[in-house]
């Protein structure tokens, strides 16, 4: 229920800003110094199980993402932005006996680079930090690693942008000494975020 309160709100600011980001029609307006952002996609995830007997692969799985942004933009047209970052994984894995609902996520720091000076172009951007990863059911079963994370996508107006992204996360039990079991897990995505 709180995930899709999430989404719900990203999906209203969304259109609040997308209706407020001109105030003359066709008029581009430049970027705040203050960098907020909360969006909400669809993803692909796929799971690989690596041990000393090699690895095995689950089916892949389809689910949602939700993503927040927080710092600041730099630069004569704030075109270069530097945040605190996370981005949560949320789809369903599967043995083949049972589904069982899970969480991937990616916390750290990120850099977007905007390549217009005002709204109406292109960015890319990517992102670093500690990987997690738990089953919602059990807070005992949680796995932590690294993570990183890679986007392009288009800045529809100065408050709404749209893009693809890939993350991916390695991750271990934190009580196994010898790091014996690794777990990664690849994202492909499509998101719209808002943007302050």
């Amino acid at each position: 229920m709180k995930s899709v309160s999430l989404v719900a709100l990203a999906l209203g600011l969304a259109g609040t800003s997308l209706a407020a980001d001109y105030v003359v029609e066709g008029q581009a307006t430049e970027r705040s110094g203050f960098y907020l952002t909360a969006g909400a996609g669809l993803e692909r995830s796929s799971t690989t199980y690596v041990n000393d007997y090699g690895m095995s692969e689950l089916p892949a799985a389809f689910g949602y993402g939700l993503t927040g942004k927080l710092g600041f933009a730099l630069g004569r047209y704030n075109q270069h932005a530097l945040y605190l970052t996370h981005h949560r994984s949320n789809f369903t894995i599967s043995d083949y006996t049972a589904e069982v609902p899970v969480a991937n996520s990616l916390s750290g720091i990120g850099y977007t680079y905007y390549f217009g000076q005002t709204s109406g172009e292109p960015y890319f951007g990517f992102a670093f930090g500690l990987g997690r990863f738990d089953l919602k059911e059990s807070q005992t079963d949680l796995l932590v690693g690294s993570a990183a994370k890679f986007e392009v996508g288009y800045e529809i107006t100065n408050n709404i942008q749209a893009g693809l992204y890939s993350m991916a996360t390695a991750t271990i039990d934190p009580e196994d000494e010898y790091a014996s079991e690794l777990l990664i897990v690849s994202t492909l995505g499509v998101t719209i975020e808002a943007k302050l």
